[in-house]
C-alpha cells in the first residue's frame, strides 16, 4: 500500500471524528476566506480574475464576455448599492459577479451564454481549477492545510441546499446536501498534501 493512499484513508477516518468546518461568504474570519466571493487575484489561462466567483461566472459565457469579469473589467468594482449594511469589502465584487452571471443579471448586462455554460460537470471542473489556483497561494494554502482531518461544508446562506451546498440536519445531526464546493476544497487539500496541486 502506498503512503499516499494510506494518508488519504487516515485523513478520511479522522474527518468523521472531528467537528466539521461550516463556511460561506458571511462566515467569520478565517473561514470566510474559503468563499468564492473572497477577493483574491487568480491567474488562469483565460486571464487574471479578482475572485474565484468572477472566473466561475465569466466562464459561463462566450469568450467575448470574459474580459468583463477579469481584473479591471466591468465587474471588478465595489457594488455601490447593497442591502446588507455590514457587507465585507472583500466579498462585494464577488457578489456583483454572481449577480451578473445569474439569469436576470446576464439579461441586464447582455451577456451571451456559452453552449456548455450551464453544464454541471463542466462547471465543477472549472471550479476545481480555480480553487487549485487560489489555494496554491498564501495565506490560503496554509489556511486550507490547517483544516486537515476536518470535513468542509459550504452552507447555503438561506433556504435549501443545492448542488454546491450542504448543512447539518437539525433532527439527525447528519450532513445533508451535495456539498460539491466543500468536497472540491477537500480534493484540493488532498492534492496539495500529495504534492499534485
Amino acid at each position: 500500500m502506498s503512503s499516499s493512499s494510506h494518508s488519504k484513508r487516515s485523513a478520511k477516518s479522522t474527518e468523521q471524528n472531528l467537528e466539521p468546518i461550516f463556511f460561506f461568504s458571511g462566515s467569520r474570519l478565517p473561514y470566510c476566506q474559503f468563499s468564492n466571493f473572497y477577493e483574491v487575484d487568480i491567474e488562469m489561462v483565460e486571464g487574471v480574475f479578482p475572485s474565484v466567483e468572477h472566473y466561475f461566472q465569466g466562464m459561463k459565457f462566450i469568450p467575448e464576455d470574459w474580459a468583463r469579469f477579469m481584473k479591471g473589467g466591468e465587474f471588478d468594482k465595489k457594488k455601490t448599492e447593497t442591502s446588507a449594511r455590514n457587507a465585507r469589502e472583500e466579498i462585494t465584487k464577488g457578489k456583483l459577479a454572481k449577480y451578473a452571471g445569474s439569469k436576470s443579471g446576464s439579461a441586464k448586462y447582455k451577456l451571451t451564454l456559452a453552449a456548455d455554460g450551464l453544464n454541471q460537470e463542466v462547471a465543477k471542473h472549472r471550479m476545481r481549477r480555480a480553487l487549485q489556483r487560489k489555494f496554491e497561494q498564501e495565506p490560503y494554502r496554509s489556511l486550507l492545510l490547517e483544516t486537515v482531518g476536518r470535513q468542509l461544508i459550504h452552507i447555503p446562506t438561506r433556504g435549501q441546499t443545492d448542488f454546491w451546498t450542504g448543512k447539518r440536519d437539525k433532527k439527525t445531526g447528519e450532513i445533508v446536501g451535495e456539498n460539491t464546493m466543500g468536497k472540491l476544497l477537500m480534493e484540493v487539500r488532498v492534492a496539495i498534501l500529495d504534492g499534485t496541486d
